[in-house]
């Protein structure tokens, strides 16, 4: 779309302020790895920058036929230099561009010095990225083998764009430095010294980045400037290395407990203090054991200084990326301090809840993360996070198993994409997908098809429920209609139960029979079936038949974790009134599901290297469906949907829940 503006703009005001926004825009990947989400946001700013160019050409041409030939100037590089300066940006621009190898050249030297920033943890990918990133460069280049360095200019120095740290710890604003000051007069005593010295680093850092801009330069001004912001840098770093390391309980051995530091004065040279200052025998020397230990494990990054400009200004502009899924407990190598998410138990989680912080306030955000953040219990906090921080919300949903195809080759994850605007909650919408999947062949065309639709629901899980469509949001409201849950008539014990597989991938089985199974060491599938105690065998049957439904499939795909069916799955499904004569038209369309279910089923056999033999009767609910469909139809009268819901229900994912040829029509 901002391509298409661009190409057909017809005034220059315009095309201005595309291009003044084009590059000055920053997109950060806070956990860029080797870079392949960078490479993206490359691939999608250099048609844009060459729009730009192309259209600031064309006017420049346009006004330069209005004007008699005699009049007309050009630059050296053939452009024209219009009466009165008019477009004279325009001319200056193109003229810089011509300097270059070529405009192709010019453009990704821009996006990578303007544009790209990255972190990671791993000092081995960021390098990586970097030198993808030079070769991206380096490859616009025709060879001159007669020239010095085979024609190609010196590449840009991105060490200040893509670093190495850990993006969870560390002060990543100013306000988070203060916050960890509170009550503390002597470090609150050099919180202006900091910002002060921060302001001077930023001011040698954009010199440095406009030298490499520049044609011609020496190359010992640029290593000299260069040197100097590394030490401004390194200076505060470790200021703030010293402050954070307190809060982990671990001392600086040159930083004794109420000791103001010391910083050097306006524009004079800056060092770095030694570690080993102050050190004496036996304790300092354990001090500066532990200090170090701790410097290595936890990789400090404090974006308030190293990304200065940019934070100062309100944050990136855009954030994108896959943050790891890691359990906490898997960590070792260091802790993270004061996360809200933190609790949620995982890596990415934390990611998230980093990122708020480092958006700017009119800045967009999107990453992939796992489904399971939506629809589990332990990631309340997060779920609350992103409620609470984006008021535009936008959640598609990806299968991530084999059933029928996955997302990326060798990953097994559930996966969501978020994005995400901030702004107030009264005016939040969420929209979301449905729980997408597809065949293989389907794949190429999957985010050219995708589809959203507003998320009413306030509450819960619900929140983040996977739509995509009008009548989805019309049977969840009429669900929730019915106050009462089927947890109100569960039991610990009683006379009548139904069982339930707990592993499903297209259909729910529960069954008022024990399923046949036999291993060496049990009786049961203990893993995978679970029960469920009422008090009376029709509540039984009634509950049976509503977990056998579609409607229930549904309910569990459109707000659970797609995978594993968990306790409040089941016991959060509105049932309303259990002795409704209407739920009691299900009772002998129950018992004619089970019969059918036992016809249908075949004994199987498996060996298992760790189980050893193991014998199980095998279900196939698919061929029981239009007994399924009978269920559907009085759960429709039950609770109210209309014919169209109805048929929505009985047909919901039905492609790939009855094999591809069953979708053969809808597709035609």
């Amino acid at each position: 779309f901002a391509q298409d503006v661009i190409e057909n703009c017809e005034g220059p005001e315009l095309l201005r302020a595309f291009w003044h926004a084009i590059e000055k825009v920053t997109i950060l990947d806070p956990t860029c790895g080797s870079g392949a989400f960078l490479f993206a946001a490359l691939n999608i700013l250099e048609p844009l920058y060459e729009a730009c160019l192309e259209r600031m050409e064309a006017f420049l041409e346009d006004e330069a036929a209005k004007v008699e030939k005699g009049r007309l100037k050009r630059t050296p590089h053939g452009y024209p230099q219009l009466p009165h300066g008019k477009f004279e940006d325009f001319t200056k621009l193109l003229d810089r561009v011509a300097e270059h190898p070529s405009a192709r050249y010019f453009i990704f030297k821009n996006i990578i010095l303007n544009n790209l920033y990255g972190v990671d943890i791993m000092e081995e990918a960021v390098e990586i990225c970097k030198l993808r990133l030079f070769l991206k460069l380096a490859a616009q280049v025709e060879p001159d083998l007669a020239g010095p360095n085979l024609g190609i200019e010196p590449l840009p120095d991105i060490d200040f764009n893509i670093r190495a740290g850990n993006t969870l710890v560390g002060y990543a604003s100013l306000d988070e430095l203060k916050k960890s000051m509170e009550g503390d007069w002597v470090r609150l005593q050099s919180l202006s010294a900091i910002e002060e010295n921060a302001e001077i680093a930023d001011r040698a850092f954009q010199k440095f980045h406009e030298m490499q801009t520049e044609q011609g330069m020496e190359a010992k001004d640029f290593s000299d400037a260069k040197l100097q912001l590394r030490k401004r840098l390194k200076a505060l770093e470790d200021e703030l290395n010293r402050y954070l390391a307190q809060e982990y309980g671990v001392s600086h051995p040159s930083s004794p407990q109420g000791k103001a530091p010391s910083y050097p004065l306006k524009g004079k040279s800056v060092s770095s203090p030694s570690p080993l200052e102050g050190e004496g025998r036996g304790e300092g020397k354990a001090k500066r054991l532990t200090y170090e230990k701790w410097l290595a494990s936890h990789k400090p990054f404090h974006w308030f200084i190293e990304f200065y400009g940019i934070m100062k200004r309100g944050g990136f502009d855009v954030i994108i990326g896959n943050p790891p899924y890691v359990e906490m407990s898997k960590v070792n190598e260091y802790k993270a301090i004061g996360y809200k998410t933190k609790e949620c138990g995982n890596l990415y989680s934390m990611c998230v809840e980093r990122c708020s912080t480092l958006l700017s306030s009119a800045g967009s955000f999107s990453m992939i993360v796992p489904l399971s953040g939506f629809s589990t219990d332990r990631m309340e906090e997060y779920q609350n996070h992103i409620w609470e921080r984006y008021g535009r919300l936008y959640i598609s949903y990806y299968s991530g198993d084999a059933h029928p195809s996955v997302m990326f080759n060798g990953v097994k994850y559930r996966l969501c994409i978020i994005i995400g605007r901030p702004g107030p909650s009264p005016s939040r919408k969420v929209q979301t997908t449905e729980y997408l999947r597809w065949y293989a062949e389907e794949r190429p065309n999957l985010f050219s098809k995708l589809t959203y639709s507003e998320c009413p629901f306030k509450t819960g899980f619900l929140r983040f429920s996977k739509l995509g469509n009008p009548l989805a949001t019309n049977v969840l409201d009429k669900l929730i209609c019915k106050r009462s849950t089927i947890g109100a008539y569960l039991r610990d014990s009683g006379a009548a139960h139904v069982n339930y597989h707990r592993s499903p991938v297209f259909w729910i089985r529960s069954m008022d029979f024990e399923p046949f199974f036999k291993s060496a060491t049990k009786q049961r599938s203990t893993d995978h079936l679970k029960d469920l105690y009422l008090e009376k065998a029709s509540h039984a049957k009634r509950i049976g038949a509503i977990l056998n439904s579609s409607l229930f499939y549904f309910w569990f795909t459109a707000q659970g974790n797609c995978r594993n069916i968990a306790g409040p799955d089941i016991e959060s499904v509105p049932i309303g009134d259990i002795e409704s004569p209407i739920l009691a038209l299900v009772e002998p369309v129950f018992s004619k599901l089970m019969k059918d279910l036992r016809k249908h089923s075949q004994r199987r056999v498996y060996h298992y290297e760790s189980a050893g033999k193991v014998e199980y009767d095998e279900f196939y609910p698919d061929k029981s469906k239009p007994i399924i469909d009978e269920i559907d139809r009085v759960l429709a009268k039950h609770y109210g949907f209309t014919d169209e819901e109805l048929d929505f229900i009985i047909n919901y994912d039905i492609k790939y829940r009855m094999g591809q040829e069953a979708g053969a029509e809808d597709d035609s």
